[in-house]
């Protein structure tokens, strides 16, 4: 940092000035794939523990003949899990994307300002 400082402060300052928005984008990305991280696995969980819940009480259910209730509720509970987890996997993808899509940015901006620089 000193050193492009003391060789090119104009340029320096003009990339530093790409910083603030970066900071934001990669607190922005992270705090989305965070917030669908965590539904996942809230959602997975509780997953587990219908999945706990239905195979020990699976025999006795048989034993009524009600295992087609149980077994479309366990349905249920897998489905949205699916569903939650394919989002969450859907927003991954997207928030990298982007923040490869930024970092890409910054390098062209620096690129481009340097080069008009140059001609200077």
């Amino acid at each position: 940092m000193i050193i492009a400082l003391c060789k090119g402060p104009v340029f320096t300052a003009i990339c530093l000035a790409y910083c603030p928005i970066f900071i934001f984008v990669i607190s922005f990305f992270g705090a989305r794939t965070k917030l669908t991280q965590v539904a996942k696995l809230t959602e997975l969980e509780s997953l587990g523990g219908h999945t706990e819940e239905t195979l020990s009480a699976l025999k006795l259910i048989i034993s009524f003949a009600h295992e087609e209730i149980t077994l479309k509720k366990y349905d249920d509970y897998a489905a949205r899990a699916m569903r939650i987890s394919k989002k969450a996997v859907i927003t991954q993808g997207a928030m990298s994307m982007l923040f490869f899509f930024f970092m890409l940015g910054f390098y062209i901006y620096s690129y481009g300002i340097a080069s008009v620089l140059l001609q200077y």
